[in-house]
């Protein structure tokens, strides 16, 4: 029994690493996690819980979403097909995740505040532009929410941007480049040039010139994927 309890992750943050990538993957996994960036802190404190929070959403963000779509439209573009990447940042007044899930109609409001809470630490939740994109204050499951007035104006601003003709030929991703159009509710009129340097700079030193390069230098981005 004790040599099964020396085996078990040391915090939760890590067991949910471990399971969430895959068992099958556990080598990979624990390289992810020796990374300074994504090591796990103490939960004996319930600050250290609420840091690995943040820490699981970057981390996920980095290679379930940024990381992968990066290195496809980096291919893309090699193989001369028009393609744009834009990174959603802004953070509206409102919460935009659904109540229920695939496996029940509703849920307890203890799961809905985790939820909640989830999406306030690191980047914005997936599928958080939607909204905005749209010009709708509506979630993926038909009930409304309240918005600001400045989320209005965002609201407005962008889905005027988003269904132009100029913006996907202005905002062309170039892997020299590594051209994103950033999306902060900041003024800016062109992409973020050198995105992953200049906005992920991770603090590992294998890291240091862009979380994403150099997860991919290390065969990391979508290992959870192969059998």
């Amino acid at each position: 029994m004790g040599d099964i309890i020396n085996l078990l992750p040391e915090t939760a943050y890590e067991a949910v690493n471990t399971l969430f990538y895959g068992l099958g993957n556990t080598d990979q996994t624990s390289t992810l996690l020796s990374f300074e960036d994504y090591a796990a802190n103490s939960e004996k404190e319930l600050s250290g819980a609420f840091d690995n929070m943040k820490q699981f959403n970057q981390m996920t963000s980095d290679m379930m979403f940024a990381g992968p779509i990066r290195a496809k439209v980096a291919s893309a573009d090699d193989s001369q097909i028009q393609a744009t990447m834009y990174e959603f940042n802004y953070r509206g007044s409102f919460n935009s995740v659904p109540k229920g899930n695939l496996f029940s109609e509703k849920e307890t409001d203890l799961i809905q505040v985790v939820k909640s809470l989830s999406c306030s630490f690191g980047t914005p939740c997936f599928g958080s532009e939607l909204p905005f994109v749209f010009n709708k204050a509506v979630r993926s499951d038909g009930t409304t929410f309240s918005v600001s007035s400045q989320d209005e104006a965002m609201m407005s601003k962008m889905s005027r941007v988003w269904f132009s003709d100029e913006l996907f030929e202005r905002e062309q991703y170039q892997k020299g480049s590594d051209s994103v159009w950033v999306i902060d509710g900041n003024e800016t009129d062109g992409p973020t040039y050198d995105w992953d340097r200049m906005t992920k700079t991770g603090k590992d030193e294998l890291l240091q010139d862009g979380r994403l390069q150099g997860l991919e230098t290390q065969n990391l981005i979508g290992y959870y994927l192969v059998d």
